[in-house]
């Protein structure tokens, strides 16, 4: 182990570097000062990295850091882990069933439609990315008008994957009243599914995606992010995808499909999900939608191991 100093200077920067990729600007020179100084000289032949961050490190996806004017993800397999003991941790299932249940829920058509998934209006790319998945691999579609807070406590025990994609809402003052959004009445409060009610629930699954704004941001006790991707970690779920910031809808759908075509075809979850985005990022080579805000805000954490399905038509 080597402890290298993190100065004020430096953490500034990284700071720097942070609100400028979310303010949709990418900073080429800074993503290689900081990948000099937070991705070690590595043997060549590694080929997966596992982040265990702290601090304001929670923010940063190390995936665009820049080595040699070449993006992290370009390199590497990465994911992340809040605690060393989840590298390799494995929950106790009990389910049997081979579905992802899907939850999406499809709040008013009367309001307006929105670009992210911070605010409680139809979700185009959410309602689009949920029917896809459902084609390609065995599954469970919840997203008609009656996909309450209830239902989901219902059926989440039961399924391989959960897949959310939806709303939420961060409370970074009080993180157990974040809430993921199944309506578009926040003043209901019965309607939401708080961080704090997670930890009570014993789930199954062998991946959870939170396919929402800022799952994977919070606010930092004692070592700990308490957010919602910690939260499906201790209710029960090895592995979880989440989001560093508020993600933008038509891409993440896209980068969803993406990321699950390739764990079809076998791929670790880091693989898959770093596959996804350069596919996303090829594609939008030429435009503004190649920056790192469009296709970087999702992480893995936790367990990495490939997911086996049986064949859609089974």
């Amino acid at each position: 182990v080597h402890l290298i100093p993190f100065t004020n200077s430096e953490k500034q920067k990284l700071s720097n570097f942070i609100d400028k990729t979310r303010d949709r600007k990418i900073d080429i020179d800074l993503g290689n000062v900081l990948g000099e100084l937070l991705i070690p000289e590595l043997d060549k032949q590694t080929q997966h990295l596992i982040i265990n961050p702290d601090g304001l490190l929670f923010k940063l996806p190390f995936e665009i850091l820049q080595i040699k004017n070449k993006f992290a993800t370009e390199l590497y397999n990465i994911s992340y882990t809040s605690n060393l003991g989840f590298i390799n941790y494995s929950a106790n299932k009990t389910n049997t069933s081979e579905d992802i249940h899907i939850y999406a829920p499809l709040y008013s058509s009367k309001t307006y439609s929105s670009n992210s998934r911070n605010k409680p209006s139809f979700l185009k790319g959410a309602s689009n990315e949920a029917k896809k998945i459902s084609k390609l691999l065995p599954s469970k579609l919840f997203n008609d008008k009656n996909l309450t807070k209830p239902a989901f406590i219902e059926t989440a025990g039961k399924g391989k994957i959960l897949h959310l994609a939806m709303h939420a809402e961060i409370n970074e003052d009080y993180p157990e009243l974040s809430r993921l959004l199944f309506s578009n009445n926040l003043e209901k409060e019965d309607d939401h599914l708080y961080l704090e009610e997670l930890y009570g629930l014993s789930l199954h699954a062998e991946l959870a995606i939170l396919s929402a704004c800022n799952t994977g941001a919070g606010l930092e006790k004692n070592g700990n992010l308490e957010s919602f991707q910690r939260a499906f970690t201790f209710a029960g779920v090895p592995a979880t995808v989440a989001s560093l910031w508020e993600v933008p809808d038509a891409a993440t759908e896209q980068i969803m499909v993406f990321f699950y075509q390739n764990l079809k075809a076998g791929q670790s979850k880091s693989e898959a999900l770093r596959n996804a985005k350069l596919s996303y990022r090829n594609k939008n080579t030429n435009n503004k939608l190649s920056a790192p805000y469009f296709w970087a805000g999702f992480v893995v954490y936790g367990s990495d191991n490939p997911l086996v399905f049986k064949d859609k038509s089974v």
